[in-house]
């Protein structure tokens, strides 16, 4: 009987000598101990390689390209904010860099930045290779006034269309106009092409195309920014992308005319 008590005494006390070297850990320390384990980054290897947005630091805000904005009078170009500092895709390779005012993803340090009257939310940069000379940005934080894609735009609205050789495999030829739809049938008919879903002309020329001709449309819808849209033609196929690839109908050469 005497061997039984001390047995169980014995077994109480290993019981709370072992509760004494190893408490039960708090929640604190559990959070903190998980933290502690997660793997940390290492860097390894080469340098990424950035994929920089087109943009253009200035005033302490920072502006994106309106791809597909055109200013249509460059009579409101406004007076010159000042000029491009630094070229960051050819310099920089870091995600530490802090941008700076003058600094831009892709334009060359000197290119001429100008305000647009009337719009204030948008800067200028000089680009003989758009249409009407200007290459558009708006301040991020005002964007979302800015439409860009086709189906946001309301073509009701839509009163003029300038079509354009873009001349992109040229790097000395500005955009030169080709035709202008001025009267509401030829512009309502060209909007229907757009509009309108089309099979492809030669599925042969889709599986190996060749260097595309490369064009742009400008629907006019009055205000200040027109929008730019590219058309191509791949031999005999015409198409564009409104979103996704879409095919256009023989037809859309008779638009396009040199």
């Amino acid at each position: 009987m005497k061997k039984i008590i001390l047995l169980i005494i014995l077994v109480v006390c290993l019981a709370a000598c072992g509760a004494n070297e190893s408490p039960v850990a708090s929640s604190e320390e559990m959070q903190e101990d998980a933290v502690n384990a997660k793997p940390q980054i290492q860097e390894e290897g080469p340098e990424a390689i950035l994929d920089w947005v087109d943009f253009i630091q200035w005033d302490g805000n920072y502006y994106i390209a309106l791809d597909s904005a055109v200013l249509a009078d460059p009579e409101k170009i406004g007076e010159k904010a000042g000029e491009v500092a630094f070229n960051v895709s050819d310099n920089i390779n870091s995600t530490s860099y802090k941008l700076k005012n003058g600094d831009a993803a892709f334009w060359e340090p000197g290119t001429e930045l100008y305000y647009v009257e009337g719009l204030p939310d948008l800067l200028a940069a000089k680009d003989p290779a758009e249409i009407n000379g200007y290459s558009l940005y708006v301040n991020e934080a005002k964007s979302g006034g800015y439409p860009q894609h086709f189906k946001d735009l309301k073509l009701e609205e839509i009163a003029k269309i300038e079509i354009y050789d873009l001349f992109l495999y040229d790097n000395f030829s500005s955009p030169e106009l080709l035709n202008m739809l001025e009267d509401e049938q030829d512009v309502q008919e060209f909007l229907k092409i757009l509009k309108g879903e089309h099979a492809p002309q030669d599925p042969e020329l889709i599986r190996n195309p060749p260097d595309p001709e490369i064009y742009a449309a400008v629907l006019h819808n009055g205000e200040d920014i027109a929008r730019k849209f590219h058309i191509y033609k791949e031999g005999k196929q015409w198409l564009w992308y409104p979103w996704d690839r879409e095919f256009l109908p023989a037809e859309t050469g008779s638009f396009i005319k040199k």
